[in-house]
């Protein structure tokens, strides 16, 4: 043990000092371990301590919660809330902007850790861990993005997943893919249409500051970093008459709140699809345009 100890520390040592990839990236590697296997595992133990203490309390107070917790607390995350509070009265999808893994476990905190992530199967590739323990709790709902045939039967495992899981929310991405730039893009409509057809309230939060605690384009990580977070207002599907004026002010919210957390002046009408996750809606517009 003293040895990984020592190992670490010198692996540290010059990661501060030389900040170049060649020594960052085994540092890393062993940061990713600590997060991907190690505090999983200690999540684990400490549930079923609190189980036999009699102190597990479902959405909060499950594998998902301590698997967040030590996270947060290892990375000694701060958060700056610069607007809102978190929906916590009854279900919820919750609109995070997405930029690293560090969101994973910071937007899980930002949520009391009572709602589920909307994932991509290949998460569960790099991280097979939190796929396995997800199959106790439901923290995290796994899915094949290139294979949608069936919006309705889609839909349908959405809502048997989430009533058969831990977890009271959703947490849902809805540009499609991590954004490290200080534009926002255009948000894909799927979740947003179940949300309206389900009558699911959304809620925007927008981060900032979650790439300098843990960033795998650069290969950092740091300590003790702030996070400024806003919670946007509740938007509520029976307050629009069709799914497309439901989506509007979503995106419309988006953008504002984007706008205030990194101080910038976005249109939404200045955005773009993500090139990497192309819309069906988006593709049929285009071909319209063309036939005319």
């Amino acid at each position: 043990m003293y040895v990984y100890i020592l190992i670490f520390i010198i692996l540290l040592a010059l990661f501060l000092v030389l900040k170049k990839k060649v020594i960052r990236l085994p540092l890393f590697i062993i940061i990713c371990f600590f997060f991907s296997f190690v505090f999983p595992l200690t999540a684990l133990v400490l549930h079923l301590i609190a189980i036999i203490r009699g102190k597990s309390y479902p959405p909060n107070r499950c594998i998902n919660y301590y698997q967040q917790w030590l996270s947060s607390k290892f990375f000694m995350v701060k958060y700056n809330i610069i607007e809102g509070e978190p929906y916590e009265e009854d279900k919820c999808m919750f609109l995070f902007n997405h930029r690293t893994w560090g969101d994973f476990f910071i937007h899980r905190m930002l949520t009391d850790t009572a709602a589920a992530h909307v994932s991509k199967n290949l998460v569960a590739l790099i991280f097979p861990l939190f796929w396995l323990f997800s199959r106790v709790d439901g923290s995290i709902l796994f899915f094949n993005n290139h294979n949608i045939k069936n919006k309705e039967k889609f839909s349908q495992w959405l809502t048997e997943s989430l009533e058969n899981s831990q977890m009271r929310s959703f947490l849902i991405y809805p540009e499609g893919a991590r954004n490290t730039s200080d534009k926002p893009h255009l948000l894909r409509r799927g979740m947003i249409y179940y949300s309206y057809k389900t009558n699911i309230p959304c809620q925007i939060v927008i981060t900032k500051g979650v790439k300098d605690v843990f960033n795998e384009f650069e290969l950092t990580f740091a300590f003790n970093k702030t996070v400024d977070v806003l919670y946007g207002p509740l938007i509520k599907p029976s307050d629009f008459e069709t799914r497309e004026d439901f989506y509007e002010e979503i995106l419309e919210a988006f953008v504002v709140g984007w706008n205030k957390v990194f101080k910038t002046e976005w249109k939404s009408s200045e955005l773009t699809l993500d090139i990497h996750t192309p819309s069906k809606h988006l593709l049929k517009q285009k071909g319209n345009k063309k036939d005319n």
